[in-house]
């Protein structure tokens, strides 16, 4: 044990200092601790002393160079492979030339036969048009048609006229002059 006085504050201090072993006595036993996973020591020294120090066989040995064969015609063999890479070239951009004129003529073939497709509904529509009945615009299966020219389907008559066989030429009722239209369906003017 030791003591000091301090004599700047005029008071008296002692400081005491024990012994770790007068420290032991008085502190309960230490507990074991238990740990799921054991201490692991990440330290390694076993692979630091590999990379300290390099082998001395490995120093004086220059790293191996690959052996090139002497080839005494090396120029011919580059330019021959060289030459048949330029071929493979030339055949490719010649197929892709080639494919870029077919898809051209498709293309305006497309068109073509695309102004030939809207002719033809063009057509279909002006037919069915005309096929129509011109009082109810449907197309019939069967027709009645008057000796004026005109053709109704049966349900569109007037029953009057369904009886009739024969209309004379003097009689001039017919459709035309009914619904206002010619003999397509077109309105008179």
């Amino acid at each position: 044990m030791a003591s000091a006085d301090s004599p700047r504050d005029g008071l008296r201090s002692t400081i005491i200092i024990s012994s770790d072993a007068e420290m032991d006595e008085h502190q309960p036993p230490a507990r074991k601790l238990r740990r799921k996973r054991p201490r692991t020591d990440y330290s390694y020294p076993v692979y630091e002393a590999l990379f300290d120090d390099p082998a001395p066989s490995e120093m004086r040995q220059p790293p191996k160079k690959r052996k090139i064969p002497n080839l005494p015609n090396l120029g011919t063999v580059l330019e021959t492979a060289n030459q048949g890479i330029h071929n493979i070239f030339e055949a490719e951009h010649a197929k892709g030339k080639a494919l870029e004129e077919e898809v051209q003529h498709l293309r305006a073939e497309i068109t073509r036969k695309n102004g030939l497709v809207d002719r033809l509904e063009t057509e279909v529509r002006e037919l069915k048009h005309q096929c129509q009945c011109q009082i109810c615009y449907t197309i019939p299966s069967g027709w009645r048609t008057l000796l004026c020219g005109h053709r109704y389907c049966p349900e569109c008559l007037p029953p009057h006229w369904r009886n009739l066989r024969n209309v004379s030429s003097g009689y001039h009722w017919c459709y035309q002059e009914l619904l206002g239209r010619d003999f397509y369906g077109q309105p008179r003017v």
